[in-house]
């Protein structure tokens, strides 16, 4: 069985997700609460666009090993693309509460706090992945999207300051980022017309 297992994974890692999946699936008609088999099945189901059968295995992996970080992590990508970001930022924060250092979970958990209307948990979460991996070109680019949304929400709250210092902020992480650079230039036009 582990042998198996090991052929699947290395036609998965090499792309030949159909073949990979022929075994995982001869491996669960065996065995259908392998946990191992259900986790790479759920995971070659997402890379296949099967976010939907992706969700069935995974889950069924984590009822036989309920604190496995990849999978809780797996899943929370397999609710992500179905469109449930709540989902999704759950599963992401189980993940990193069981791996902490992990800088793709953080990353990912960053981004779902941001895409439910939660910049500044986000750039907080964000700002830890930064801390573990200063030139994690896709932390940065989450952190400066973060700091972009923090700022324009402090600009609805009428704290046009910090709204400044986040979208600058945001442009030192991306350079970039385009809206961050429009939202800097509208709040500056804008504190002029105020002290004019």
């Amino acid at each position: 069985m582990r042998q198996k297992l090991l052929t699947a994974w290395q036609l998965h890692r090499s792309g030949k997700l159909d073949s990979a999946r022929i075994i995982y699936r001869e491996i669960l008609d065996a065995v259908p609460g392998h946990p191992d088999a259900n986790n790479l099945m759920g995971l070659a189901c997402i890379q296949a666009g099967s976010s939907k059968d992706a969700v069935f295995h995974i889950r069924r992996a984590l009822e036989a090993e309920p604190r496995n970080p990849q999978s809780h992590y797996n899943l929370a990508i397999a609710r992500k693309d179905l469109g449930d970001w709540p989902a999704a930022r759950q599963g992401f924060m189980r993940a990193c509460r069981l791996e902490p250092g992990n800088v793709e979970f953080l990353s990912s958990l960053g981004n779902a706090q941001r895409l439910c209307d939660q910049p500044a948990e986000a750039v907080q979460t964000l700002e830890k992945a930064r801390h573990l991996a200063p030139r994690h070109a896709g932390v940065r680019q989450n952190l400066a999207l973060a700091l972009n949304d923090l700022g324009a929400m402090r600009n609805r709250e009428g704290r046009p300051e910090q709204a400044l210092f986040c979208f600058k902020q945001a442009i030192e992480h991306d350079p970039s980022h385009a809206q961050a650079h429009l939202n800097l230039g509208i709040s500056l036009e804008q504190a002029c017309l105020l002290y004019t």
